[in-house]
């Protein structure tokens, strides 16, 4: 059985300031909509499929990010499979989570298989918290015996943002991204995130502020996330700072 508490990292930049000024908080009044994920199989745990590798790029501008992911699974078995998939998109905090059960937060989504445009349709998860939001988009996936599959998963959604709550608090914005693939066969062997940057001068971008888990790479205007052979349950978020 696959353990399937949730490891949770995050990423948080800050802005290098003079050393005779103090680092302020961020706020706490924020919002995010539209967060993707890895495939995931909708009930239960899966003895025959592996998600053997997942490639996630995303670019990041002032106020939508762009995400394209290209995953690799295959079938481990001698006899044929159907399994239905589910892409995660979920959002919480100051949004308007009413609207969101009714209304995808992706304002771009698409979807292939070895290639070819195919369909997932969008289902809510029932319950939860009013300030929170959770739907799949959930498809047939059909594998022959010991057959891989590429399966391409795109979609935009728009930046997090974080308000000032009082006087030491900053303005900033955020991405999000659920690695959620625990629940297929073994492990899986290879992950890479790598995040592209394009934000405007209005933002800045620095070291982190504390030491992140192994893997993490930071270059200027971008970052690299690279695990291998894992249970692929993690949450990742990037913050950067807006100047006044």
């Amino acid at each position: 059985m696959i353990k399937r508490s949730r490891f949770i990292t995050m990423i948080i930049f800050f802005i290098l300031i003079s050393i005779l000024n103090p680092i302020k908080s961020y706020a706490n009044d924020r919002g995010i909509e539209g967060i993707g994920g890895t495939l995931k199989i909708i009930k239960g745990e899966h003895k025959y499929i592996q998600m053997v590798s997942e490639v996630i790029k995303m670019d990041i501008y002032d106020t939508y990010y762009d995400v394209s992911v290209d995953f690799v699974f295959k079938n481990q078995s001698k006899s044929s499979q159907i399994v239905k998939m589910g892409f995660p998109e979920e959002g919480y905090g100051d949004i308007s989570a009413p609207e969101r059960k009714n209304k995808t937060g992706f304002t771009k989504f698409l979807t292939s298989i070895n290639g070819k445009k195919t369909t997932a349709k969008r289902v809510l998860v029932k319950g939860g918290i009013e300030e929170f939001y959770e739907s799949y988009w959930v498809k047939d996936v059909f594998f022959k015996a010991n057959e891989k599959l590429n399966i391409h998963v795109e979609y935009r959604s728009k930046i997090g943002s974080a308000v000032p709550v009082d006087n030491d608090s900053i303005s900033s914005i955020f991405v999000e991204y659920n690695f959620t693939g625990g629940n297929w066969k073994g492990k899986v062997e290879d992950s890479l995130l790598v995040a592209n940057i394009h934000l405007s001068d209005k933002y800045k971008i620095a070291t982190s502020d504390f030491t992140s888990t192994k893997g993490i790479k930071i270059e200027k205007n971008k970052l690299t996330y690279h695990v291998k052979n894992w249970e692929a349950q993690e949450h990742f978020a990037i913050w950067f700072k807006k100047l006044k």
